[in-house]
């Protein structure tokens, strides 16, 4: 198709006129796909936000423990700060990597790279989320934030899971994997939120 699209330029070229018509409809069709994508993932954060506003209060606390929107927390102790400013360099990273993981994503399906490109990112982000684990071993959180350590830890394992799940889907072309690479990413994302939201209030790097 890019081919084509190439063949347009110039002029006095036989067949031009057909391939300059439907260019229009190849622009357009883009557009509303990248439309559709976006409402969707509109959709996803409303729906997350419905749920999470849906569930009891005690469920809340049982499974968002010390992350419940609205409480005023005890200010973190030094040895949680130092944590949290350990914490901060993988977290900082692993935020690009997501941004990385959603981009190549919608670049596939917008047609803007091909398989071999999606391979190469999805490879990447694969050893990039799997050394930030590793990362995560050589903390020590202190007791209070060890379910934070956790949730983290978690969220990176989901995020690889993502990333080996797109790999999958270039060698089979099945989009099941990129449908199941997208519930485990906002997964993440919620997580990786949640985390932030006790560590680092409004995203500020840690002194």
């Amino acid at each position: 198709m890019r081919a084509a699209w190439h063949n347009t330029k110039g002029g006095g070229m036989p067949g031009q006129e057909s391939h300059t018509a439907r260019l229009p409809v190849r622009v357009d069709w883009k557009i509303g796909a990248l439309a559709a994508i976006v409402v969707l993932l509109l959709a996803l954060v409303a729906l997350g936000v419905q749920r999470e506003m849906r569930m009891p209060a005690t469920a809340r606390t049982t499974a968002l423990p010390m992350t419940e929107r609205g409480v005023e927390r005890p200010a973190l102790s030094a040895a949680e700060e130092a944590y949290a400013a350990s914490l901060w360099t993988v977290h900082s990273q692993a935020k690009q990597d997501a941004v990385r993981m959603t981009s190549a994503g919608l670049a596939y399906q917008m047609k803007d790279i091909d398989t071999t490109e999606l391979r190469a990112r999805a490879d990447t982000l694969v050893t990039g989320f799997r050394q930030a684990q590793q990362r995560m071993g050589d903390l020590t959180p202190p007791p209070a934030l060890q379910p934070i350590h956790q949730r983290y830890l978690n969220a990176l394992g989901r995020y690889e899971q993502a990333a080996q799940l797109m790999l999958r889907f270039t060698s089979d072309s099945n989009n099941a994997h990129l449908l199941k690479a997208q519930e485990l990413s906002q997964l993440s994302s919620e997580d990786l939120l949640r985390v932030s939201d006790v560590l680092w209030p409004g995203e500020h790097k840690p002194n």
